[in-house]
Order: C-alpha cells, then structure tokens, then sequence
C-alpha cells in the first residue's frame, strides 16, 4: 500500500527555508554597504579643481569606495601645478571643500 506524503508540512518547510534564505540576502546587503573601503585622498599643493574632483569622485563610487579621508598635502610651490591653485584654508580652498 502506497502512503501519501501529507503536501502542508513539506509546503510549510520549504515556504519557511525561502523565507529564511531571503532575510539573509538583505542582511549580507546591508553588511556588504557596510564593509566598503574607504580611502586617503589627497589634494597635493594646491592642484585642485571642481572638475578633477567630480572625476574623483565618480570614480571612487563606480569602484566602491564608500568614503575619503581628504588630506591637503603642500601648498603650491613657486610654478603651480595648476592654475588657480587651491592655497589651503583661504575661502576658496574652503568652497572646494564643500564641493566635495
């Protein structure tokens, strides 16, 4: 005599296994925000520029860089690397900075 396997426990289990197996995807999701590098970026001697740091930044988020750490190296020498420079702390650099 063939016994018939009872549908609602095994719907049950396997409606319950899907449910679990989804919870964790939006938690391994959330973890993985989470867990993206961040990066020393640095503005050096004063070579800075609204448009390199819009560059910048839409490069470090299409490669998954959640944040930076902005470090200003050097103030322009003599013969700047790029005109107008950015002399830290004047209102300026200071504009370039909220930019960001």
């Amino acid at each position: 005599m063939i016994k018939k396997t009872p549908m609602k426990p095994i719907f049950c289990k396997l409606f319950f296994f899907f449910l679990l197996s989804a919870f964790s995807f939006t938690v391994n999701a959330q973890q993985s925000e989470n867990a993206k590098p961040w990066v020393f970026w640095y503005w050096v001697k004063g070579a800075v520029s609204k448009e390199g740091i819009t560059a910048d930044l839409e490069a470090m988020k299409t490669n998954g860089i959640a944040g930076a750490y902005l470090m200003s190296i050097q103030g322009p020498d003599k013969t700047p690397v790029y005109s107008p420079p950015a002399v830290q702390l004047t209102p300026e650099w200071w504009k370039l900075v909220e930019f960001a």
